[in-house]
């Protein structure tokens, strides 16, 4: 993973600005930790733009340097697991 692009990510989700949702990218004024990192690389654009609202567009994967099995892995954290963000950002840390 882009060492740059994972200090600022681990930063927001232990800041406390995003609120947590699950199930999509971004929804209602809430993120998936996938929704923050993509909202982190792509400041003004729409949340619609490059992917499914589920995973990151394959443009996005490639920026990160995540893959889809990371990025799997980090959906079930946060969507079935009920990892919070800092706990997922532990996650990122150790693992990523």
């Amino acid at each position: 993973m882009d060492k740059q692009i994972k200090a600022k990510w681990i930063k927001a989700l232990e800041s406390g600005r995003y609120a947590q949702g699950e199930g999509q990218l971004h929804r209602d004024g809430t993120y998936c930790c996938l929704g923050v990192l993509r909202a982190l690389m792509h400041k003004g654009s729409k949340d619609s733009e490059g992917g499914d609202n589920t995973f990151l567009s394959k443009k996005h994967q490639k920026e990160a340097g995540l893959t889809m099995r990371q990025q799997c892995r980090l959906v079930t954290l946060n969507d079935d697991k009920g990892y919070t963000f800092k706990e997922i950002a532990g996650w990122i840390k150790k693992y990523l």
